[in-house]
């Protein structure tokens, strides 16, 4: 029994050893800076009194992004970290246009908090997704409110979302990375008034983009 004893615990021991030594770029702060393409789009709708009326539409353009955050190893090939993005810039996120008035629709100020449970796939690529909340201001322009007294001028407000998607992160350097992201985020159903209109609008954000950054 004692030589059986001895046997399991040289293996485990031998095990143990052999492990695959993972490295801890991605363990501690970072920051990253971000670029991509993106996807704005909202579904508007508009009612006046007994007339109403919808549309979808929306904008495809380059934008940017900065990302600050916190990224711990976990044992074995797990990693588990949490950040704060903010994206740069206003997106047309649907328009609208007939011979007595038009409508634009914007997407801006998206910002959130998202938790990235990762993988490690080999000693410095990690694999991950993303989980989050995000807001974001969605506003409307009215131009020539002929639309049963709609009031030509800007109306906005916060929409509010979860995020969903993936990313993979390439060490470069001792302390520097390069990685892909691709996310989602569904947002609320925003709805405003305009003098004598109802203004309703569910918006989206898709991301798709480079990412170069840096473990402290």
């Amino acid at each position: 029994m004692n030589k059986i004893i001895a046997t399991v615990v040289f293996c485990l021991m031998s095990t143990l050893a052999t492990a695959k030594d993972y490295d801890v770029i991605f363990d501690g702060p970072y920051i990253q800076a971000g670029y991509g393409f993106s996807s704005s789009n909202a579904d508007i709708g508009f009612a006046a009194g007994g007339y109403s009326e919808t549309y979808r539409g929306g904008q495809t353009g380059p934008n940017g992004n900065v990302t600050v955050g916190y990224s711990h190893d976990l044992p074995g090939p797990w990693n588990i970290a949490a950040n704060i993005f903010y994206t740069f810039g206003s997106k047309n996120s649907g328009q609208y246009t007939w011979p007595s008035y038009a409508y634009q629709s914007t997407l801006s100020n998206i910002k959130g908090v998202v938790v990235e449970p990762g993988f490690l796939i080999d000693d410095n690529v990690l694999s991950y997704l993303k989980l989050g909340y995000a807001t974001a201001t969605q506003g409307v322009t009215v131009s020539d409110g002929a639309l049963s007294g709609a009031g030509a001028g800007s109306y906005s407000g916060t929409v509010r979302g979860f995020l969903y998607g993936l990313g993979f992160k390439q060490q470069l350097t001792g302390n520097i990375f390069a990685g892909i992201e691709l996310y989602q985020i569904q947002f609320s159903t925003l709805s405003t008034s305009a003098p004598s209109t109802v203004i309703t609008q569910k918006p989206s954000y898709t991301y798709g983009g480079f990412n170069v950054g840096y473990t402290f």
